[in-house]
This record gives structure tokens, C-alpha cells and sequence, in this order.
């Protein structure tokens, strides 16, 4: 991903349908690259630039959850 280039999005009933499958299919272990995201205080990209790594996480950077994403996350972990 690039500077300016739009942010990257997955709707949350696609990332729920495919997790769901995987169990459906005999998966043991669901890995999610970025659940909770966050800011790096004090690591800086440049001058007066804070890097932040949100990228559409279920829970952001301020520990508010995202819905539709984090409830539909919610409810099919508690299904399984």
C-alpha cells in the first residue's frame, strides 16, 4: 500500500462467511492479521508524522469496536 492509495476494506459478512467455512472444513486455529489496531507514540515516520495501523480492524486504534465487522466477528465466535 502506498501513500494517497485508498485504504484497503473487506465487508464484514465476507470475512465471517470464510471464517465460518474454515471451520466448516476442519480448521483448528483462526489467525487474524490485524484485530485490534493501533498507534506507534514515539516511533515516527518522519518529522510530526506518528504511524498509525488501523487498516480496518474489528476494534481501532481508540479500543471502539467497528460494526458491522466486530459484531458479526462476535456472534459467530460465540457459534463456535
Amino acid at each position: 500500500m502506498s501513500y494517497g492509495s485508498p485504504i484497503p476494506h473487506r465487508p464484514a459478512e465476507d470475512i465471517a462467511f470464510f471464517v465460518a467455512r474454515f471451520f466448516e472444513k476442519c480448521g483448528g486455529l483462526q489467525n487474524y492479521y490485524m484485530y485490534h489496531g493501533g498507534t506507534n507514540f514515539g516511533r515516527t515516520g518522519g518529522l510530526w508524522i506518528t504511524s498509525s495501523y488501523d487498516y480496518d480492524a474489528p476494534i481501532d486504534e481508540y479500543s471502539l469496536s467497528r460494526f458491522p465487522k466486530y459484531g458479526h466477528l462476535k456472534e459467530l465466535h460465540k457459534a463456535i
